[in-house]
C-alpha cells in the first residue's frame, strides 16, 4: 500500500498554536530548530486525537524527558497529517521511524512499516 505524506506545519510549537491542530487521527512529528536554522526530525507519533496529543507534549507532565526539555529548550515545530485507519497510521509511524532519524524517541513504534510504502511531499 502506498501512502503519500503530505505535511501540515505548526509553528512555533507553543500551547498558544494548539487551535491550528484538528482533533482528527494521525501521525506527527516534533522538530527542533538547529543552529543552522534548519528544522530537524526529533519525534515521531500517532494519535487518535492530534490536537490532544500536541498539548500533552507541552505539558509539565510529559513523561518522556528528550521530549520535555526539548520543547523548552528548542525552537520546535509540529508537523501531522491525517490517517483515519489506526493499523495504517501505525505502520506509517514505523515506516518513518525507520527511515529517519528521531533521538527523541524511547521506543519504537508499534506497527509494520514492511507493509506500507511511504512517499513524502512537500
Amino acid at each position: 500500500m502506498t501512502i503519500r505524506i503530505k505535511w501540515k506545519w505548526v509553528k512555533p510549537y507553543k500551547i498558544s498554536s494548539q487551535y491550528e491542530v484538528p482533533k482528527i487521527w494521525g501521525v506527527y512529528e516534533i522538530l527542533a530548530k538547529n543552529p543552522d536554522g534548519k528544522y530537524e526530525r526529533k519525534y515521531v507519533g500517532s494519535a487518535d486525537d492530534l490536537n490532544k496529543r500536541y498539548g500533552e507534549h507541552l505539558s509539565p507532565n510529559e513523561q518522556n524527558p528528550k521530549i520535555r526539555n526539548g520543547v523548552r529548550n528548542n525552537e520546535c515545530a509540529f508537523d501531522y497529517f491525517d490517517i483515519k485507519d489506526k493499523s495504517t497510521r501505525e505502520n506509517v509511524e514505523n515506516w518513518l521511524y525507520h527511515n529517519h532519524n528521531y533521538p527523541w524517541n524511547d521506543v519504537e513504534p508499534s506497527g509494520n512499516g514492511n507493509l506500507v510504502d511511504v512517499i513524502e511531499e512537500n
